[in-house]
């Protein structure tokens, strides 16, 4: 790496103020008139080997503070993947139940507890999303997909300041559980917006309501007529007027979500990117110049700043980013960074010239996505963008070097994903 490289990379880290050690929250008014909620998770790494990780309710808490101001006759809809009883939303969910909210979940085939149970919420108000044994994507049909998606639509309830609010949207990249599953034991980041009628119906028609009607079918081997290519807008596109903000589904049979948005950056010095990752992988099922981590290597050949930062996988002792993607990316010159914390977001920060427009710069990638092939091609994945708006680029880039400062970040070298080990 060069000295002109380190300097720039160093210079990465310092632009924002470090978050707190503890979760965090802030609320703006998007350019459209929209509220958004901005909720993030911070967490240290284990005292000592073999320790559990500090955790921070501050997403479960938000989550859980939605469904209980959800009123009677009120409507809420969703996705889950992991969800526990430690976490409280299932009890959250139990109680608006019982008040006569109505609960509409798809939940994914492999989570446990199954929210279908009697003692749960029932077979009226969860669907799970199968096709066979191992199979479990709702808007595919790929072998080994998982219905990955974290979300939650509100018809009704009150934001952070207690005013009620009607068409509330809820994403993020936490799991709903508490010491395990990527939930409040990682960095995380949520996003809740209010009264954006073009988000909550968009997520609805163009969603959820494939998930919820093709979950109605399992288990089942049979295959939904599109394959496993849903994102064809509008199905599994979102675009609001109102708070400004985009929306994308996968799975995607030939292309990869994260990398065509990547194109639209331009390749030019001032551009900076930063890349938050639980996961990153190369794809291999169609030719790996389609994605995103190649994406971002010309990206930064043209002039942007990149600095890329994966979690650590304490089970297999090494990073979570593969071999041939950590070559990858050093080999045009891309510093890759560990979090010996646990980091389960799934976010890009892009400050730069979005699609020739000068004045269109700050953009945040989130949502559920992975960089990774099983997200583009296998799953039910949201990735969500908050566009055209520097406040929430701030604030994902206090988090993102909240992590930094506080997660005991290792660069990776010697093209090795167990160099060093945390």
């Amino acid at each position: 790496m060069t000295k002109r490289l380190l300097l720039l990379t160093a210079a990465l880290f310092i632009l924002a103020p470090a978050a707190s050690a503890y979760g965090w929250s802030t609320a703006y008014t998007a350019m459209g008139g929209a509220r958004v909620e901005l909720h993030f998770t911070n967490v240290a790494p284990a005292a000592n080997p073999g320790e559990a990780t500090p955790v921070d309710p501050t997403i479960n808490d938000q989550l859980k503070r939605l469904i209980a101001f959800s009123p009677a006759g009120s409507t809420i809809r969703g996705g889950i993947y992991n969800i526990s009883e430690e976490s409280g939303v299932i009890d959250k969910l139990k109680l608006a139940q019982a008040r006569g909210v109505n609960i509409q979940l798809v939940q994914d085939l492999g989570d446990e507890p199954n929210l279908r149970g009697s003692s749960y919420l029932g077979t009226d108000d969860v669907h799970r999303c199968a096709r066979s044994t191992g199979n479990s994507p709702c808007n595919g049909n790929a072998a080994g997909g998982i219905m990955h998606s974290k979300y939650m639509t509100f018809s009704k309830t009150l934001d952070g300041a207690g005013v009620v609010r009607t068409n509330v949207t809820w994403i993020g990249s936490h799991n709903q559980t508490v010491s395990s599953g990527g939930g409040a034991a990682a960095f995380n980041n949520s996003v809740t917006v209010y009264g954006d009628v073009d988000l909550y119906n968009g997520i609805t028609n163009n969603v959820w309501t494939y998930m919820w009607n093709w979950a109605t079918t399992g288990p089942t081997t049979s295959s939904p007529t599109w394959g496993n290519d849903f994102f064809n807008s509008p199905r599994g596109f979102v675009n609001s007027s109102i708070s400004n903000d985009s929306l994308y589904a996968s799975p995607e049979a030939s292309t990869d979500l994260v990398a065509e948005r990547l194109r639209n950056v331009t390749a030019e010095p001032g551009c900076e990117i930063r890349v938050m990752e639980m996961e990153i992988a190369r794809r291999s099922t169609t030719s790996s110049a389609g994605d995103a981590v190649h994406q971002l290597g010309v990206l930064h050949a043209g002039g942007c700043a990149v600095a890329v930062m994966v979690s650590w996988d304490p089970v297999a002792d090494h990073a979570r980013i593969s071999q041939d993607a950590l070559d990858a990316l050093h080999d045009t010159g891309i510093p890759v960074y560990v979090s010996c914390a646990p980091l389960h977001d799934k976010t890009i920060l892009v400050n730069g010239t979005w699609a020739g427009d000068t004045s269109n710069r700050y953009h945040v990638l989130a949502g559920s996505h992975n960089l990774s092939e099983p997200a583009a091609h296998s799953n039910d994945e949201l990735l969500f963008m908050l566009n055209r708006d520097p406040t929430p680029y701030n604030a994902y880039l206090q988090h993102f070097n909240g992590a930094w400062n506080t997660a005991g970040n290792h660069y990776l070298n010697l093209h090795s994903i167990s160099s060093p080990p945390c």
